[in-house]
C-alpha cells in the first residue's frame, strides 16, 4: 500500500487505501483486516470503477474503501489478504477530517497561557507583599531612631534612598540579573 487516508466517523468512517500491484500477475484480494478484525464492508475500485471480485491487474493500482469506525489520532493496522494468502500491510494514524489537531493545540495553548497568568499574579502579589514588609520594617527602623538624630529633610532623603534601592533590587530580581 502506498497511501492511506482516513475520514473520521462512527460508525461510518472511511479508510481509503491505495494499493499498487507491482507483480507480473493479477492479485485477488479476499479479506481486509483493520487492527486484526476482518472488515465486512469494503469496496475495491480499479481505474475508478468498483470491481467484484477485487482483482488488481498486474502493474496497476486499486483503491480500497473500508467503511468502519475511525477515530482521530488512533493508530490503525490495515492488512489486505490475497486469495493465495499473501498479506500486504500498512500502519497509519487516523488524523482524517475529524477533530483537527489544531484544536488540541489551541486548548493546550490556552491552558499554558492561563497557568502563566496565574503564576505571574502569584509572583507579583508576593513581590508586592515583600515590598510592603520591607517598607514597614524601614519605617519601624526610622521610628526607633531618636528624633534629634535625624532632621526631617534627612529622613526624607533616607526614604528616597530606600525606595531607589528597592526599585533596583526588585528590577534586577525580575530580570534574572
Amino acid at each position: 500500500m502506498t497511501r492511506v487516508t482516513f475520514t473520521v466517523g462512527s460508525p461510518n468512517g472511511t479508510i481509503s487505501a491505495i494499493f499498487n500491484n507491482t507483480y507480473a500477475s493479477d492479485i485477488t484480494i479476499h479479506y481486509i483486516y483493520v487492527n486484526n478484525t476482518q472488515q465486512p464492508t469494503w469496496t475495491c475500485y480499479v481505474n475508478g470503477v468498483a470491481t467484484s471480485p477485487a482483482v488488481v491487474p498486474s502493474n496497476s493500482g486499486a483503491q480500497f474503501n473500508i467503511t468502519t469506525t475511525v477515530v482521530a489520532n488512533y493508530t490503525y493496522d490495515i492488512k489486505l489478504v490475497s486469495a493465495k494468502g499473501n498479506t500486504f500491510e500498512y500502519t497509519g494514524r487516523g488524523t482524517g477530517t475529524g477533530a483537527p489537531e489544531f484544536l488540541y493545540l489551541l486548548i493546550l495553548t490556552i491552558f499554558i497561557l492561563a497557568t502563566l497568568a496565574i503564576l505571574t499574579t502569584i509572583v507579583i502579589s508576593k513581590r508586592k507583599a515583600h515590598a510592603q514588609l520591607e517598607w514597614a520594617s524601614w519605617q519601624y527602623t526610622l521610628a526607633m531612631l531618636p528624633t534629634h538624630a535625624l532632621s526631617r529633610s534627612r529622613r526624607a532623603n533616607l526614604n528616597s534612598l530606600f525606595w531607589k534601592s528597592m526599585f533596583v533590587f526588585h528590577f534586577s530580581n525580575s530580570t534574572g540579573a
